[in-house]
């Protein structure tokens, strides 16, 4: 079996074990491959540090270091301690078998809560795979950094290089449908994968993924999306940037692009693999829907105008369904009827223009898998919406 079938593969276990959870799965491989560190956000209780170790355990015979920092972690505690035998001789070398400079794959749980001891060493490991000890640079042959945090840092912590240093960025919510919390409640399996990969075949994927070529339709698409990006806020200092975007972050977004490409077997960057720098191009999660629609604006201005479409009628449905639920006499679900027969009305509308971009978008061969899912649950709304407040039976209401 070849290594892109079993990295598919693992895709595939991880994402019959872990419900909604597809976007941060797929980060994890292309960090994997890509040499990329990753930073998945979520509150406590979202499985973070579950799906780190099962991603962990397909990659065959390799070195895994977790471990969760607190305001008073030491640098032992990730690079291990002296070597008391050498310091008798004013030599400062670290221990560090078994400890994160040692690994393949680490894994950091409440990954901004590193002290300032730990922070210089933290970011010469992510950032160049470089650990100093005793005032020697060593190489590591680190692949990936995985780290965990309930938020983001403030401003003021003097973190933003540090969470610079993560490119792939996901935010983990709590699972959404019902189905799938059934799926979660019910699974008291072990993740035991069926594939897995090595770290050698890991390698030779690297240097394949160097050789992926990048034209320079796709070079003027990232300087376009990076203007867009900077625009200036209107009525505030030119220097400062709506949704600004790193050097390094677009230095890193290189090699995930071609990572991408090399996931859906090609040798070469294409348009639709830029839209996977969603999960990179931004610092504050409020900004995340914003940067995905300017990577849309720039590659694929159709799917920008489903997506908008969906954003829209997903707020009108919500709207509803709020008012519906502080509806507790006759008069009052009398009253909300029209409001519901207009959001139907607009959210039916909607989904017409959604199939017609559809339409365009299959015609020039772009993929539209995802946008197949935004139909089903365009379709759910207008469902839900007829049963609970339009329909025969009269007006029900959202439990």
């Amino acid at each position: 079996m070849d290594t892109i079938t079993k990295i598919k593969g693992i895709e595939s276990d991880l994402n019959n074990y872990f419900v909604e959870r597809s976007n941060e799965i797929h980060g994890l491989i292309l960090g994997l491959i890509s040499g990329s560190n990753v930073l998945l956000i979520g509150p406590p209780g979202t499985a973070k540090s579950m799906l780190v170790s099962s991603w962990a355990k397909t990659l065959d015979k390799s070195k895994y270091f977790a471990w969760q920092l607190h305001q008073f972690s030491t640098p032992e505690e990730l690079f291990g301690p002296y070597s008391l035998a050498l310091l008798d001789k004013d030599k400062y070398k670290r221990i560090t078998e078994g400890k994160m400079p040692d690994a393949d794959i680490a894994f950091i749980d409440e990954v901004f809560k590193c002290s300032h001891g730990n922070l210089n060493a933290m970011l010469s490991i992510l950032n160049e795979r470089v650990f100093f000890n005793d005032g020697k640079a060593v190489p590591l042959d680190l692949k990936c950094v995985v780290g965990a945090s309930n938020e983001i840092p403030e401003e003021g912590d003097h973190l933003e290089a540090f969470m610079d240093r993560f490119a792939l960025k996901f935010v983990v919510d709590p699972i959404v449908e019902n189905e799938n919390f059934s799926t979660m409640l019910t699974n008291n399996e072990i993740f035991y994968p069926e594939n897995s990969v090595t770290i050698e075949e890991i390698q030779k994927v690297s240097q394949e993924i160097s050789n992926i070529s990048v034209s320079e339709d796709i070079v003027s698409l990232l300087i376009e999306l990076r203007s867009k990006l900077s625009t200036t806020i209107p009525g505030s200092d030119n220097s400062r940037l709506a949704m600004p975007v790193t050097d390094r972050m677009f230095r890193f977004s290189m090699r995930i692009l071609k990572a991408e490409a090399w996931i859906n077997g090609r040798s070469e960057v294409l348009e639709d693999d830029v839209e996977v720098l969603q999960h990179v191009l931004w610092s504050d999660p409020t900004d995340k829907s914003k940067v995905y629609s300017k990577i849309l604006e720039v590659i694929n201005p159709e799917k920008d105008k489903v997506m908008q479409l969906y954003y829209d009628s997903e707020d009108l449905y919500d709207k509803l369904k709020k008012e519906t639920s502080g509806a507790t006499t006759d008069k009052e679900r009398k009253a909300i009827e029209p409001k519901a027969f207009e959001t139907a009305q607009k959210i039916r509308r909607a989904k017409v223009e959604i199939a017609d971009h559809i339409k365009v978008l299959e015609k020039k061969g772009r993929n539209i898998k995802d946008l197949e899912a935004i139909q089903v649950k365009v379709e759910q709304m207008l469902t839900d919406l007829y049963e609970k407040t339009l329909g025969t039976v009269g007006f029900k209401g959202w439990d």
